[in-house]
């Protein structure tokens, strides 16, 4: 069985700008069977993700890991050689399905 793993791409604002990361001074996140996103730091009490961030989006774990064994997760870009073309490659996920595949320039996916 593949393991659910996700990690949260966030936007928030900070002196009314709006910043954009995957960094947080979070220690956890959890997401919940409804989708809702909560998060929980040391010493307090867990707490929905949304009083934070603007917007808080889980990128699931695909299940592969590139050449460099570094995990791959929905929405990350990868680059594919083929021939002497080399297109961006852009992991989607199929929620009705929870299947992933890869959808690039060539028209394939």
């Amino acid at each position: 069985m593949r393991e659910n793993k996700f990690r949260v791409y966030c936007e928030f604002e900070v002196d009314g700008e709006l910043h954009k990361s995957m960094e947080s001074s979070a220690s956890w996140f959890l997401l919940t069977q409804t989708g809702k996103l909560w998060t929980h730091d040391p010493g307090e009490s867990p707490r929905p993700l949304e009083k934070e961030y603007k917007k808080a989006i889980p990128l699931f774990y695909a299940g592969l890991k590139d050449k460099n064994g570094v995990e791959v997760y929905e929405g990350d870009i990868l680059n594919l050689r083929y021939r002497n073309q080399e297109p961006n490659i852009v992991v989607l996920k199929n929620f009705v399905e929870d299947t992933f595949w890869i959808s690039d320039e060539l028209g394939f996916g």
